[in-house]
Parts: C-alpha cells; sequence; structure tokens
C-alpha cells in the first residue's frame, strides 16, 4: 500500500499541521476513484 513511499510524506505533513500550533484545521478528502475502492 505504501507505493513510492507516500505513507512517509503523509505522516511528515500530519506531523507538521500538529505541530504547528494552530488550533483547527480543514482536511480536504482526497479522491476515491475504482483503482482505490479495489484496496477496502
Amino acid at each position: 500500500m505504501n507505493l513510492f513511499g507516500v505513507l512517509k510524506y503523509k505522516k511528515m505533513a500530519e506531523d507538521f499541521v500538529r505541530n504547528s500550533g494552530i488550533p483547527f484545521t480543514i482536511i480536504r478528502a482526497g479522491e476515491i476513484n475504482r483503482w482505490a475502492l479495489h484496496f477496502l
């Protein structure tokens, strides 16, 4: 599931947001397509 190390970079981004001190965030959900549904 960690194709091209994507999860590593998602974790880095999540840590950045958590450590930023901003009290809230607005998250835009990523696209779910037929290819992604295959793995659910």
